[in-house]
């Protein structure tokens, strides 16, 4: 998995579609599925009260999770037209 760098013209765009409340559902879900693995991880270590190895495991999926989440940020940007230049209205769910 390489590293990124976006041009100043994305990370623009990246911003203002970060105003939105919309997010892809492949994003949405991904988001849904790295809060719950946190909280297992969190319930796991009030229980046990040490880093075990099960909660590392957990951890580094959710690491991977965050990783994959930002590829599809990265995809989302590119295939999404500019919401400032299109005159769309952020927050209309484009």
């Amino acid at each position: 998995m390489g590293v990124r760098i976006f041009t100043p013209e994305e990370t623009r765009k990246a911003m203002a579609m970060a105003q939105s409340p919309y997010r892809p559902p492949e994003v949405a879900k991904l988001n849904e599925e790295i809060e719950n693995l946190t909280k297992l991880a969190e319930f796991r270590l009030s229980v046990v009260g040490f880093m075990d190895e099960k909660i590392m495991e957990i951890c580094q999926r959710v690491v991977f999770m965050k990783l994959e989440k930002d590829r599809l940020y990265a995809a989302w940007i590119d295939r999404s037209p500019d919401p400032i230049r299109s005159g769309i209205i952020l927050g209309s769910g484009f």
